[in-house]
């Protein structure tokens, strides 16, 4: 909704008197133009992080006319960054753990293999994922089976990799959100190297399934009760943490 194909639409139909407030988590096009200049009354404006933080923080001169009266931060990072500037409030995202939630795992329905141990990816097959480090780390584990969910412009270059380090060991599928859940529940071990996500909504997907979570240690993946919240069921386990310095 940033982009510009969006803007004409909305400042036809935009009409500030109507709203109290309005919320966006895109800059810059859709933030512009809620906070164009209005006659009368204006709406209080709400920015969410929930893409990153940059337009809040950064100097560029992109980002110069930015501008809200609340800022919702997505994780503490963000929060420490910005609550001098702006009037700001953690809010992490959430599960919905009516789905996802521990279950009987059915491997043969993604044509799994019945008793190997499942290190389970959930990536788009891009730079800042990291997947290629997790296909390495998992080749050095005996039997282990990759299986990672996503695509993206990597897709190539992972499984030349994964064939040659995995060989057999390695699935790549794609799976329909509504699917998801039993996804989480055929695996084992759930893998995220991703160090600069606003907030990783798979980490509480795998976590609210029940699955151990590895992941780099940093303030995102160790988290709080605020931020990586626990089940009054117990059935979500710890982070087993990796250091940075594994790279």
């Amino acid at each position: 909704m940033g982009k510009a194909s969006f803007l004409p639409g909305l400042l036809l139909r935009f009409r500030p008197s109507h709203y109290d407030v309005t919320v966006t988590c895109a800059y810059p096009f859709t933030n512009w133009a809620l906070r164009r200049p209005a006659f009368g009354r204006r709406p209080k404006h709400v920015f969410v992080t929930q893409n990153g933080d940059w337009a809040a923080y950064s100097d560029d001169a992109e980002y110069r006319l930015f501008d809200c009266d609340g800022l919702v931060c997505t994780n503490p990072d963000y929060l420490d960054r910005n609550s001098e500037r702006y009037r700001a409030v953690l809010i992490p995202n959430g599960v919905d753990i009516t789905r996802f939630r521990p279950g009987k795992a059915d491997r043969a329905s993604f044509g799994l293999p019945p008793s190997a141990p499942i290190v389970l990816m959930v990536s788009a097959l891009i730079p800042s994922k990291n997947v290629g480090e997790g296909v390495t780390a998992v080749a050095a584990i005996p039997n282990a089976v990759l299986v990672v969910a996503g695509d993206g412009p990597q897709r190539a270059e992972i499984q030349d990799l994964a064939h040659r380090l995995l060989a057999d060991r390695f699935i790549n599928l794609t799976v329909s959100a509504d699917r998801m859940p039993d996804l989480y529940r055929a695996a084992d071990v759930f893998l995220h190297l991703s160090i600069d996500e606003s907030f990783g909504n798979v980490f509480l997907e795998a976590m609210a399934t029940g699955l151990p979570v590895v992941a780099y240690e940093y303030d995102r993946t160790v988290g709080s009760s605020e931020t990586m919240p626990f089940s009054p069921t117990g059935a979500i386990r710890p982070v087993y943490r990796l250091n940075l310095n594994w790279r």
